[in-house]
């Protein structure tokens, strides 16, 4: 019968996410050292900034609104502001920001974490006294805001998906700080990640606008300056614009489909020597 020789060590095999391979005794010992994983890549953290047509919807006279409220206000072009809550009363306002999912491929829930920010820069101190909420509204292949994207109320819109309740209220930070000061807290995170997996649908919603809306907690309007104003995509820093701050897991690349057949490969080759004669 004859004596196996061990085989001596393989040379390394490089597949773009480093893919080092040792045969010792007939067995295949694989090492993966790669910022891939197995079937697609790590994690990896991007921004998604609001869509240039964020701004705010206005309603006047009566609440609910009647005809012909709300309307699109005309600062949402080229304004780098949003006002949410009262607005030159009677009136209210509530801000929309549109955020464009990335294309990840066709891959479930890539959506690892996601948190909103944005920079809240004036409030009617004293006078402000109304929280403000977030909510996810809907998601839309265009950018344009829709005057059906208004909602003001203490009860939760039915229509929409809460993210946070009291996103904003009286004792949030405020200033012009270049950077958002006012972030959606855990739970705020958690049902902001549910709707964005949600949104991307398996790829089917790559490219598409996800509509997130701040709107005014109250039922009625304002005898005074209970108020908010947030910056918009038009503000002149890029720390200033609302943003979502994501981590993500995108769809097996070429690099992750070589690594795993380099794999299959070289455990191939081993159970062939082993079982050589």
């Amino acid at each position: 019968m004859k004596t196996k020789t061990p085989t001596m060590a393989q040379p390394w095999i490089n597949c773009e996410g480093r893919c080092l391979a040792e045969f010792s005794a007939g067995k295949a010992l694989v090492t993966l050292t790669s910022t891939l994983m197995l079937l697609g890549q790590q994690a990896q953290g991007a921004l998604i900034f609001s869509d240039a047509n964020d701004g705010f919807i206005e309603v006047r006279d009566t609440l609910p609104p009647a005809d012909p409220w709300p309307q699109v206000h005309p600062d949402t072009f080229g304004n780098f502001r949003a006002a949410i809550g009262e607005w030159f009363g009677p009136g209210l306002t509530a801000a929309v920001l549109p955020f464009q999912l990335p294309d990840f491929g066709a891959v479930a829930n890539p959506f690892v974490s996601a948190d909103l920010g944005v920079m809240l820069f004036q409030t009617g101190g004293a006078t402000t006294v109304t929280d403000i909420d977030l909510y996810a509204v809907r998601t839309d292949a265009s950018p344009l805001i829709a005057t059906s994207d208004y909602y003001n109320g203490s009860a939760i819109d039915p229509s929409a998906t809460l993210i946070q309740e009291s996103f904003l209220t009286p004792a949030s930070p405020v200033g012009f700080v270049g950077a958002p000061n006012n972030n959606t807290d855990a739970g705020g995170d958690a049902a902001l990640l549910s709707y964005l997996n949600g949104a991307y649908d398996g790829g089917n919603g790559a490219g598409q606008y996800v509509f997130l809306r701040l709107s005014y907690a109250g039922d009625a309007y304002a005898t005074a300056y209970d108020g908010y104003s947030i910056t918009l995509r038009e503000a002149g820093q890029e720390g200033e614009w609302p943003v979502i701050n994501y981590t993500a897991v995108p769809e097996p690349t070429a690099a992750g489909l070589c690594a795993l057949g380099s794999l299959m490969w070289l455990g191939h080759r081993s159970r062939r020597k082993t079982t050589g004669a």
